[in-house]
C-alpha cells in the first residue's frame, strides 16, 4: 500500500475477472439451461460461485504473498526438475487446449453479435471475414499492450449487457416459490453436460492465471506482514462482491429464459425452439422491446471482444509461469503463446464454423473438466508454510475447498462416464 495511506482501499482485479466469464459462455449456457430446465439449477450458479470466490481468492492470495504468478508457484512446489518440467508442460497443454477452445467461442460469439447488430439475424452467424477481423484485432492490441484501455471499454458494455439482463430477470422471473425450489440441489434428466458447463463458465481456469498475476502486480509494494495483511483483506472484499455480481448475473440469464421459453417448455420443445444465439435477444424483449436483437448484439459483441482479448493474455502469463519466464506481457514468448491462442481459436471457429452455441457450450464443459485439477494444484499451494507463511488456509478453509473439488471431480468422472451428452 501506499506510505501515505497503507489502509487506503484498492480495487482490485476481481471485476476483470468477472467481466472475463461474463462471456458469450456465461449468456449461451445460462440461457440455454433456463430455456431447458428452468429455475431448476439455479444451485449449480449458486454452487459455482462460492467456489470461484474460494479458488479466485486462493488464487489472488498466492500472488500478494509470494509476489508471482500460479505458474510459478506450481513450479516451486514441485523439487525434481523432470516432474517439475512434465507437470509444468502437461498444465500448460491443458490451459492452452482449453482456452483454444473457449477462444473460439469468444471470437465466434463476437461475430454473432456483429451480425444480430447488423439485424442479419436470417443469415448464418458464421462470416470467416468478420472472425478474421476480430482475431487480428485481439493480437494487434496484445503485440501493442494497450488492452487496458479497451478492456475498459468492453468491461462497461458487458455490465451494460448484464443490466439489461437483470431488468428482463426482474421483469418476467417466476414465482419466489420456484426460485427457491431451484436453489434446491437436483440434476433433471439429460441436464448434466449443462451443470458441469455452468461450473466451466464461472470457475474459469484461466481466470486463476490472471487473477494471481494481476494481484501480484497491483499490490507488489507490499513487503510487511501489515500491508499484505491489508492487501489480502481488500483483495477479498474486492473477489467476493466482483464474483457475487457476476452469480447475479448469471441467475438473471438464466431467469430470463426460463420466462422467455416458457411455453416452448411447457410443450416439451424448448430444444428445437432454442434454434441458436439470436433466439436470446427473445429473453431482452420483455424490458427492451424492439430494441432487443440492436443491443443484444452489441452486449454480446463486447461480452466476446473482452474475453477474446483477456483469455490469450491468461494463457500467456499461465505459459510465463509454469516455464520461468518473465511475468509481463512485453515478453515475446508470453506474446508468442497468446498469439497462438487467439490464432488456433481463429482457424478452430473457420474450420468448424456453423453453430456457435455448439463451440462455446462445448468450451465450458471443457473447462468444467480441467477445473478439478488445477482447483488441487492451488490448495496445495495455498497450504504450503514455506511459501504462504502465517497466510496458508486455515482447517475451515480447507474442508470447504476439499469439499467442493470432490463435487466438481465426482460431476465430471461421471460426465466423462456419460459422454459430452449434446
Amino acid at each position: 500500500m501506499t506510505e501515505s495511506n497503507p489502509r487506503r482501499f484498492r480495487l482490485g482485479p476481481g471485476l476483470l475477472v468477472t467481466a472475463a466469464f461474463i462471456g458469450p459462455g456465461t449468456v449461451v449456457t445460462a440461457s440455454k439451461a433456463g430455456a431447458l430446465y428452468g429455475p431448476s439449477l439455479l444451485w449449480a450458479v449458486a454452487f459455482a460461485c462460492l467456489t470461484t470466490i474460494a479458488f479466485q481468492e486462493m488464487a489472488a492470495r498466492i500472488g500478494i504473498v509470494s509476489g508471482q504468478g500460479l505458474g510459478q508457484a506450481i513450479r516451486k512446489l514441485i523439487q525434481s526438475p523432470a516432474l517439475q518440467f512434465g507437470i509444468a508442460a502437461l498444465i500448460v497443454v491443458a490451459i492452452l487446449v482449453g482456452n483454444a477452445a473457449y477462444q473460439t467461442g469468444n471470437i465466434l460469439g463476437a461475430a454473432s453479435g456483429v451480425e444480430i447488430f447488423a439485424q442479419s439475424s436470417e443469415a448464418s452467424y458464421f462470416q470467416p471475414w468478420i472472425v478474421g477481423a476480430i482475431g487480428a484485432f485481439a493480437i494487434v492490441i496484445i503485440y501493442l499492450n494497450k488492452f487496458s484501455v479497451l478492456q475498459n471499454v468492453l468491461t462497461g458494455l458487458v455490465v451494460l449487457l448484464s443490466l439489461l439482463f437483470l431488468a428482463a430477470a426482474a421483469i418476467s422471473a417466476p414465482p419466489i416459490s420456484q426460485i427457491a425450489s431451484g436453489l434446491i440441489p437436483s440434476v433433471p434428466k439429460g441436464s448434466l453436460w449443462l451443470l458441469v458447463a455452468v461450473l466451466g463458465t464461472t470457475v474459469v481456469p484461466y481466470n486463476l492465471f490472471l487473477h494471481a498475476s494481476l494481484a501480484a502486480t497491483l499490490w507488489n509494494d507490499c513487503k510487511t506482514d501489515e500491508q499484505k495483511s491489508i492487501a489480502i483483506r481488500h483483495s477479498r472484499i474486492d473477489t467476493i462482491l466482483s464474483v457475487t455480481l457476476g452469480g447475479l448475473v448469471t441467475a438473471a440469464i438464466m431467469l430470463s429464459g426460463s420466462a422467455a421459453f416458457a411455453e416452448a417448455r411447457a410443450a416439451g420443445n424448448a430444444e428445437a425452439s432454442f434454434s441458436g444465439v439470436a433466439s436470446i435477444a427473445t429473453q431482452l424483449r420483455p424490458a427492451l422491446g424492439d430494441l432487443s436483437s440492436w443491443l443484444f448484439g452489441i452486449g454480446l459483441f463486447a461480452a466476446g471482444l473482452t474475453s477474446a482479448i483477456t483469455a490469450p493474455v491468461a494463457a500467456g502469463f499461465a505459459a510465463a509461469g509454469c516455464f520461468g519466464w518473465p511475468n509481463k506481457l512485453t515478453d515475446w514468448r508470453v506474446q508468442a503463446v497468446a498469439a497462438a491462442v487467439v490464432l488456433i481459436g481463429v482457424f478452430a471457429a473457420i474450420w468448424m464454423g456453423g453453430s456457435p452455441q455448439q463451440i462455446i457450450a462445448l468450451a465450458q464443459v471443457a473447462n468444467g473438466l480441467l477445473l478439478p485439477v488445477l482447483a488441487i494444484f492451488i490448495l496445495m499451494i495455498a497450504n504450503q508454510k514455506e511459501l504462504m507463511s502465517r497466510y496458508v488456509n486455515s482447517k475451515l478453509f480447507n474442508t470447504i475447498a476439499i469439499a467442493m473439488i470432490v463435487v466438481i471431480l465426482l460431476l465430471a468422472l461421471r460426465q466423462l462416464k456419460g459422454g459430452l451428452g449434446f
